[in-house]
């Protein structure tokens, strides 16, 4: 087997992604290279089946002015808003072993450790932080880097209104996170 020397930075990164007492350097590198596969490939390349309408994390669309016409997370409807979604994600993440502090460093959103309603913030009670209200573009790719990271099934569907400013006028599509 070959050995490879790696940084302090990636070492640091792998033990954060690490189960403690049951994972290994190896065991975590095996990890990332199934979620890669799983994103990219066995080529290594990304593939976008543009007549698929699907979207993932690494190609998401804009989503500004669309409906959300159902969406789920871990196979349970959830209420069809973005924070609905996010926080709903949150809450799992947080199940699978993500700690505030995680969450924090995690989600490019304005976030407090604790339970704050104030200026727009939601609790996200089994998670143990509150995050301000995003906006659909924002909310989405969270929900999806969330679902990706923490191997959280999440599925929204949604519709773009037949007006000049959507992404995709009159079309409908679905955006899928995690396994």
């Amino acid at each position: 087997m070959p050995n490879v020397e790696i940084s302090e930075f990636a070492f640091t990164y792998l033990q954060s992604l690490a189960v403690p007492l049951v994972d290994t350097c190896e065991s975590v590198l095996d990890k990332m290279v199934l979620e890669h596969r799983e994103l990219f490939g066995p080529s290594g390349q990304y593939f976008v089946d543009l007549e698929a309408d699907v979207y993932r994390a690494k190609n998401l669309p804009s989503v500004k002015f669309t409906m959300i016409s159902s969406a789920t997370v871990d196979g349970s409807p959830v209420k069809s808003s973005w924070n609905h979604i996010l926080e709903t994600t949150i809450a799992l993440a947080a199940k699978k072993g993500a700690s505030p502090k995680d969450l924090l460093a995690l989600l490019k959103a304005n976030v407090r450790i604790g339970g704050h309603t104030e200026n727009g913030f939601r609790p996200v009670p089994d998670a143990g932080i509150s995050f301000q209200g995003l906006e659909a573009n924002r909310a989405s790719l969270e929900i999806l880097k969330l679902a990706d990271r923490f191997a959280i099934p999440v599925e929204i569907n949604i519709d773009w209104p037949t007006m000049d400013k959507a992404a995709q006028p009159g079309k409908s599509a679905t955006l899928v996170g995690g396994p």
